[in-house]
């Protein structure tokens, strides 16, 4: 039965520049092709506006519409996927499964702590333009009321969805990054480091 379904990677964000966005990409379609299954990485940018990343979403979806399709995203890929769906549902009618890996479906509250101080927001501006990214696409992953991600996910009865997560102890945080990041927000919610907060699993 593998042999009629595509199964469509939707990658992280910085996947080509992170070694461990790139890394978590290549595992996880190194996996399933194991498994017999057709798989494609969808052609998205490297840190790409979440709208744009959309329509790609939704043509890559058209474009093979003529398999049974299974969606596997991750991180900042499952917040497009979200828009994805929100905006051209249609597109979606051959999938029949969606497996949503750590994602970013409510936007991420570290991006609104680094973006809300002056500081840390310009050494963003700083990181985006080193790396040749948009300044406004961190901005559309701020979790917070009015943000383009504050709206409900709505799956159609069709659609499987898997929602898999991790939220760590502290010290089980190895990433130098992530530790301090934990921290910050440690004192406002229960998060994994990285901007998905555990509360908001309560809504999928």
């Amino acid at each position: 039965r593998a042999r009629n379904v595509m199964v469509g990677i939707v990658p992280g964000g910085c996947h080509e520049e992170s070694p461990d966005s790139r890394e978590c990409l290549r595992l996880v379609h190194d996996e399933i092709a194991l498994r017999g299954f057709q798989v494609g990485i969808l052609p998205l940018s490297s840190f790409g506006a979440l709208t744009c990343q959309a329509n790609v979403i939704n043509d890559w979806l058209r474009e093979h519409a003529e398999h049974e399709i299974i969606l596997v995203s991750l991180s900042k890929g499952s917040s497009e996927v979200k828009l994805a769906l929100r905006d051209d549902p249609e597109s979606f009618r051959p999938v029949s499964a969606w497996i949503n890996v750590s994602g970013l479906l409510f936007g991420s509250e570290w991006v609104s702590w680094l973006l809300d101080r002056t500081i840390s927001r310009w050494g963003a501006r700083i990181w985006c333009r080193y790396w040749g990214y948009s300044y406004a696409v961190l901005e559309q992953l701020r979790r917070e009321a009015g943000s383009l991600l504050d709206f409900d996910l709505h799956v159609p009865d069709h659609l499987s969805t898997f929602h898999i997560y991790g939220i760590p102890l502290c010290n089980r945080l190895t990433h130098p990054y992530t530790r301090p990041s934990f921290e910050r927000l440690a004192s406002r919610v229960q998060n994994d480091g990285i901007g998905v907060i555990l509360g908001d699993l309560t809504l999928l």
